[in-house]
């Protein structure tokens, strides 16, 4: 569960860009075996969040981040 923290860019929304995994990593090898076994909703995940990366970039984010930090 990434709600806790606060990234730039904020690509993290738990089963869409991700998936989420208990602290304990106790549900680790079930989460494991379902995206094995789902090969299209794990590429969905892969997909939506290398898209949201990216349009983060390409949207020229990045640099207005830097210079608000920076200015």
């Amino acid at each position: 569960d990434m709600s806790h923290i606060s990234t730039n860019p904020d690509i993290f929304i738990a089963g869409e860009t991700y998936v989420p995994v208990k602290w304990d990593f106790s549900d680790l090898e079930e989460k494991c075996a379902y995206y094995l076994e789902h090969q299209d909703e794990a590429n969905r995940i892969i997909k939506n969040a290398r898209d949201k990366y990216m349009s983060y970039f390409k949207n020229n984010e990045f640099p207005k981040l830097i210079g608000q930090l920076i200015n």
